[in-house]
């Protein structure tokens, strides 16, 4: 089964809740980024340090893993700061049975605003002040019945059907009557439930998700109202059994805050807490980023990893040419008589007043007819004064 990585709204219910009670009454003390997630440093009324991870896309959650901090904050962040920081959290709640979280703020001033979380599409999170004018979001567009840019008001989006948490029976059965939908696409499309969610309520109904809507007698209706009833009412009133759900080979597939009959034979882990179950699903997929350092000893391990490269390459060189000078020596010791002869030739030259323009042409000369003595001569070089001979192809200078 493919992994469910992405909040439902089902979700985000009973996440806000629990958010609620642990972070109302607190303070933001900071705001950080790290790739693709934004971490909100709380202190709670308890006085006890928490971090609010938000990814804009898919979750939202207290976290009690380390993930690491970026030394430097982007230019985004520092504007976000502007108005997160500081400010207290005054109530964590749900739009509408939407994937959507507001946190209600105060400033100094005890003025209210709102830092939104749009969890649908490809996320979004954005900070209103008290006219519900946008001041700075993650991503600004037009929509077709919204805009979400700068110093505008701020729109909820539309909410798709009559709503889960709100539906009557008679609304219902009125509803359904007036389709000739599928069944689980019915309940996606028309009561705003999550694909996931539909299927539970078909199973719960003893109903086959596939089944046409215009086939369906009273008592069926009454009975696909009456699961989700039941199912309305353990989110909001039952005992949550948050749990991961697990493959045949042991691979997480999703994280719930409840029981689903739709996963009755696979395997389970349990939590306490809803938040608890969410921290442990997405911290073994954040693996890699929370085994990352820090930048500041990630960046100290790289140029320390650059010097030893350096001075290993500096050290294999300083063999090399060990190895080359031993030759040079032995070389030139064996054949000390015939250098000492051709310097003789050289000195003497010079004292007789040729130059040593003359002398090089001269023992280039030599060379080619292979006189005693001149065997070993390259050339003179008459800028630094040194005379170059040549060993296995390798060019030795020696000073005159």
């Amino acid at each position: 089964m493919k992994k469910q990585l992405k909040f439902s709204n089902f979700d985000v219910c009973v996440i806000t809740k629990e958010l609620n009670n642990l972070l109302s009454g607190g303070t933001i003390n900071n705001v950080y980024e790290i790739e693709n997630l934004l971490i909100l440093k709380i202190l709670t009324a308890l006085n006890k340090k928490v971090n609010l991870i938000i990814k804009d896309d898919s979750r939202v959650n207290l976290t009690s893993y380390k993930y690491p901090i970026p030394k430097y904050p982007t230019q985004f962040i520092m504007a976000l700061r502007k108005f997160l920081k500081n400010r207290k959290i005054k109530s964590v709640s749900q739009y509408n049975f939407d994937r959507i979280l507001i946190l209600e703020l105060s400033s100094y001033e005890e003025i209210s605003q709102k830092f939104i979380i749009e969890l649908f599409n490809k996320g979004n999170f954005l900070f209103v002040d008290e006219n519900n004018t946008i001041k700075i979001a993650k991503s600004y567009k037009k929509f077709k019945d919204r805009d979400v840019l700068p110093n505008k008001r701020y729109e909820f989006p539309k909410s798709r059907g009559l709503g889960f948490l709100s539906i009557k029976k008679s609304e219902f059965l009125e509803l359904i009557s007036n389709s000739s939908e599928e069944l689980v696409r019915f309940l996606a499309n028309n009561i705003g439930v999550s694909g996931l969610y539909s299927e539970e309520i078909c199973i719960r109904s003893g109903l086959d998700k596939s089944t046409e809507i215009n086939s369906l007698t009273l008592n069926q209706k009454e009975l696909i109202f009456l699961s989700m009833k039941k199912l309305r009412n353990q989110l909001l009133f039952g005992e949550i059994n948050a749990n991961i759900v697990y493959d045949k080979e042991g691979k997480q597939i999703s994280v719930f805050p409840l029981d689903l009959q739709l996963f009755e034979s696979f395997n389970k882990k349990y939590f306490d807490t809803f938040n608890q179950a969410v921290d442990e699903f997405y911290s073994k997929l954040d693996a890699q980023l929370l085994k990352q350092p820090n930048d500041d000893i990630k960046n100290k391990i790289e140029t320390q990893k650059r010097i030893l490269k350096s001075q290993e390459q500096y050290i294999e060189e300083l063999k090399q040419k060990k190895e080359q000078y031993y030759k040079y020596g032995d070389f030139i010791y064996a054949n000390f008589n015939t250098l000492e002869k051709l310097f003789s030739v050289i000195t003497n030259a010079k004292k007789k007043g040729y130059s040593i323009y003359e002398i090089n042409d001269t023992l280039k000369e030599a060379k080619k007819e292979n006189l005693n003595g001149s065997e070993l001569f390259e050339r003179i070089d008459p800028q630094k004064g040194e005379i170059v001979i040549k060993i296995d192809n390798n060019e030795i200078l020696l000073k005159l």
